[in-house]
């Protein structure tokens, strides 16, 4: 019987663990898909600058898979799926 749980527990972590994946740094340079020449750099410093249409800069939070950008008129929420940043507008912007 000790035989079974252990190899049922034995099981599961290896299930489970083959589910984690890592965790993906999200620092870094982003470029549009849309505008190869529209990028968006999040420092390791909690700020981060964006060159689309006018450059603008603030400071940015992590809340799971949401990137919040907070500047001087606004803020502004990103959906991460990995080296992937998705904005309201489903424009995805590539590490």
């Amino acid at each position: 019987m000790n035989k079974k749980i252990i190899a049922i527990v034995l099981s599961l972590t290896v299930i489970s663990l083959g589910c984690v994946s890592p965790m993906v740094s999200v620092e870094g340079h982003y470029v549009s898909e849309v505008n190869p020449d529209a990028y968006l750099e999040l420092r390791d410093d909690g700020q981060f600058v964006v060159n689309q249409d006018r450059a603008f800069s603030g400071e940015y939070t992590v809340n799971g898979d949401i990137v919040k950008l907070i500047y001087g008129f606004g803020s502004f929420e990103l959906v991460r799926d990995g080296n992937i940043l998705i904005d309201g507008d489903g424009e995805r912007w590539i590490k």
